[in-house]
């Protein structure tokens, strides 16, 4: 009504006289009986028309014009009709005055009961829609992404025949395909490796023959020699190299005229003797084949992975003569042993890190307990452990949502990581809850410690954004398990310490007897 007028008011202002405004006010008036009062202030906030029986009143003459935004406002006054709602809007952003409509107190409290009521009912179906709605997310995230995390175990067992049976269309969907996809390329990648083995024992095999064949037959040996598309080269007691084919030249980043003649070590080394666990050498002494894995840098830069086998020749009084030096370039194969290792690593580093903190999570911290637990007892040391959780968290999330209560965990993880030793471990056990594992540490070394922490937190101005800085306090539960042999035992007595502090008053650390 009142920003009806107002949009009228701005036109009749403009066009009309106020004896012409007057009469339309006064017409609004009597057909709607729950209005008190209308009147309008001109420019300079003085009574243009108004429907009051009488002179204008005295307490609504000093009621200062809008700000120019072009905001309504509203407050309670008393007028001759009672208490009422004052509700203004300006005309032209205030230039031209204010429209002033007055409401009875009466139509206002019982719209305000109607809309407070339809408020609450709306808010209890937008709760029981997001519990079910969180219920279903749950049920569609974790479900499948566990599917994914018990498949990278098993293919981490070396089951690679293993896959994830997830059929759908989303994000989800997608991850369940390139995580199958990958599997499927680190089987078919183990096969391929099972073959390479294979296929290499048979060359060996083949090589013995080689061997038994050379001192024989030098047209043999020609022939063999050119049959060979892998790098290799033939090589004298004095470890000159005597025969050398273009795929070792060029794997060398050399001619073959560059290596004829040359001893192995100065030509391809820079070296003036032997390599340190040169291959050559060990089958020149033994007379045993050889094999040796390794990593070696080409003139151009470029780093690769060699794979060489050394095979002993002998002459007629079987005496070696020679050592043929066999060359695989395995650097594709390394590589992707490497990215495999790399994979099932990051597996087991998630496994055990809670994703929130990127601190240990409760599996990862009950397996830590456990060796502690053990090598206290090989040891003869003490061994403590302290279990801390946030006061009145709820209150938090409840007051300042979810985001706010996990960036508290996080920096109250950050604070207990910061003060404790180097030899202490720590990890979120669960919800707003720490828990610290305190080797070569007693009773009154753990309480000392708990003490240090509680302060820490206490003194903090936990900084939310520009507006919101907190204060928080924690509880400790600490108890010596030196003499304690089951890691569940140790988690209730800590538990029930925690409970104690709780209970005697929060923010403070509180041991019990274990005995």
């Amino acid at each position: 009504m009142a920003r009806h007028l107002a949009d009228m008011s701005e036109a009749g202002l403009l066009a009309e006289s106020p004896e012409d405004i007057q009469l339309k006010i006064d017409n609004y008036k009597k057909t709607d009986p729950d209005i008190a009062y209308i009147y309008i202030l001109d420019g300079q906030g003085k009574p243009l028309v108004h429907t009051f029986k009488g002179d204008f009143p005295d307490n609504l003459k000093s009621s200062p014009l809008s700000d120019g935004k072009g905001a309504y406002r509203i407050e309670r006054v008393e007028t001759e009709f009672g208490p009422a709602y004052d509700i203004s809007f300006p005309v032209k952003e205030g230039k031209l005055g204010e429209v002033h409509v007055g409401l009875k107190e009466s139509v206002i409290s019982e719209t305000s009961r109607t809309i407070t009521r339809t408020v609450l009912e709306i808010a209890l179906i937008v709760f029981l829609v997001s519990g079910l709605f969180s219920v279903y997310l749950l049920t569609r995230l974790i479900t499948p992404l566990k599917a994914v995390e018990e498949a990278g175990r098993e293919i981490a067992r070396g089951n690679l025949q293993y896959r994830v049976d997830v059929r759908r269309r989303d994000e989800i969907g997608v991850l369940a395909e390139t995580f199958n996809n990958m599997a499927q390329s680190i089987e078919e990648m183990h096969r391929e490796l099972a073959e390479s083995h294979r296929e290499l024992e048979a060359e060996v095999e083949e090589r013995k023959v080689i061997q038994a064949e050379l001192d024989r037959s030098v047209r043999f040996l020609n022939n063999v020699y050119d049959s060979i598309i892998d790098p290799f080269m033939i090589l004298d007691r004095d470890f000159r190299i005597v025969k050398v084919n273009n795929a070792y030249a060029a794997l060398k980043n050399r001619t073959v005229a560059e290596l004829i003649n040359k001893t192995c070590y100065r030509v391809l080394e820079g070296r003036d003797r032997t390599c340190g666990g040169c291959v050559i050498e060990k089958t020149i002494k033994t007379g045993d084949p050889s094999v040796k894995v390794k990593k070696t840098t080409l003139r151009d830069g470029k780093e690769i992975w060699l794979e060489l086998y050394t095979y002993p020749i002998y002459d007629e009084n079987s005496q070696i003569t020679h050592v043929i030096e066999y060359t695989r370039d395995i650097t594709d194969k390394k590589r992707a042993e490497e990215q495999r290792k790399r994979m099932i690593e990051e597996l087991e580093r998630i496994s055990r890190t809670d994703s929130l903190t990127g601190l240990f999570n409760r599996r990862a911290l009950l397996e830590l307990l456990e060796y502690n637990l053990k090598r206290s007892h090989r040891y003869k040391t003490p061994l403590s452990v302290v279990l801390s959780d946030i006061d009145r968290f709820k209150s938090i999330n409840d007051q300042y949502g979810h985001p706010t209560g996990d960036e508290i965990i996080k920096k109250v993880g950050r604070l207990i990581k910061d003060t404790l030793r180097a030899s202490d471990l720590m990890g979120r056990y669960g919800g707003d809850e720490f828990l610290l594992i305190l080797s070569d540490t007693a009773l009154e070394g753990a309480m000392e410690l708990s003490e240090r922490i509680r302060r820490v937190v206490e003194k903090t101005d936990f900084v939310i954004n520009e507006d919101l800085v907190l204060r928080i306090t924690i509880s400790l539960g600490v108890i010596d398990c030196s003499d304690m042999t089951d890691v569940d035992e140790i988690i209730r007595l800590v538990d029930n310490a925690l409970y104690a502090s709780k209970k005697a008053g929060r923010n403070r650390s509180y041991t019990i007897s274990v005995s």
